[in-house]
């Protein structure tokens, strides 16, 4: 898709161009590929292409790129703790005090499938299904899970959280959002204070 739309933009420059019109600046965007479930294309791999189609832009163009994903997605973690459980039709539903009108809505608006993992010594697994805490019906982050059979206050843990999730994420239903902490290399960092 990057192809294609850099060569729509070189055409368009070049008809610019002939009216006199010399356009200095090309945004070509986000899209690109984050771990999730599955490793994701290589970066190198992904940005070939894209570095061959832009090689044929006029010299001088500045070219900018929106790689957040690539960038955030892996610089973030959620632990969520369960809250309370129910056993329904064969399967554990685990409630979570976060979910997807908190750090999981990513899910929602990204379409996002982040890898969660239970925080519990191996033990054998069952079916389950992660929940949020809001009585929401939609409010479910995964109902087919594996997992070892789970207590209140066990943990459970979202990897490459860092993408799009804390700006969607709300207080619906009066549960708050969750507490960042940020970390250097292990080390705890001050609160960012207002700007």
């Amino acid at each position: 898709m990057h192809v294609q739309a850099i060569g729509v933009c070189r055409e368009l420059m070049a008809v610019a161009a002939a009216g006199g019109q010399a356009l200095d600046t090309l945004d070509i965007g986000g899209g690109y590929p984050a771990d999730y479930t599955r490793p994701s294309m290589p970066i190198e791999e992904f940005c070939a292409p894209i570095r061959a189609a832009l090689a044929g832009l006029p010299t001088g163009v500045r070219v900018i790129a929106e790689p957040g994903r690539y960038i955030a997605a892996p610089a973030a973690v959620v632990v969520a703790s369960v809250m309370g459980r129910a056993l329904r039709d064969g399967r554990w539903w685990y409630y979570l005090d976060d979910g997807l009108y908190g750090s999981f809505s990513g899910q929602i608006y990204d379409h996002a499938r982040y890898p969660l993992e239970a925080l519990v010594p191996a033990a054998d697994t069952l079916p389950a299904v992660l929940a949020g805490p809001t009585c929401d019906s939609i409010d479910v982050i995964d109902e087919n899970l594996e997992l070892p059979k789970l207590d209140v206050g066990d943990l459970i843990l979202g990897r490459s959280m860092g993408a799009y999730t804390l700006a969607s994420a709300t207080e619906f239903n009066f549960f708050p959002k969750a507490t960042v902490l940020a970390l250097d290399r292990g080390r705890l960092l001050p609160p960012a204070g207002p700007r």
